[in-house]
């Protein structure tokens, strides 16, 4: 019986011991690259207006060759995520 006895605690302490030491998380790779892709990105923020100078409601706001993009509100103002370097296109509308 002690024997018995001796074996389930050494194998119980085993056990306890790899636990322990697989217990470490760390964060997978990719993880920090997210990170940095969105560190990377700033907000833009901005107020379209046609010549008179008045605010115009409604305009799309584009990231120049992607499907990022925004439409002005009441008071002609709009605010949009873009990586550095981007270029908005505001498309106009032929009436």
């Amino acid at each position: 019986m002690n024997k018995q006895l001796a074996f389930v605690k050494s194998g119980l302490g085993l056990f306890l011991c790899f636990l322990l030491v697989g217990s470490g998380y760390t964060l997978p790779a990719h993880a920090n690259e997210a990170v940095t892709i969105n560190q990377q990105s700033r907000k833009i923020t901005g107020t379209v207006k046609d010549t008179r100078g008045e605010t115009l409601l409604g305009v799309n706001v584009i990231v120049q060759g992607t499907t990022n993009g925004t439409v002005t509100d009441l008071d002609g103002n709009f605010s949009l995520e873009v990586e550095p370097n981007a270029t908005l296109v505001f498309p106009t509308l032929v009436i």
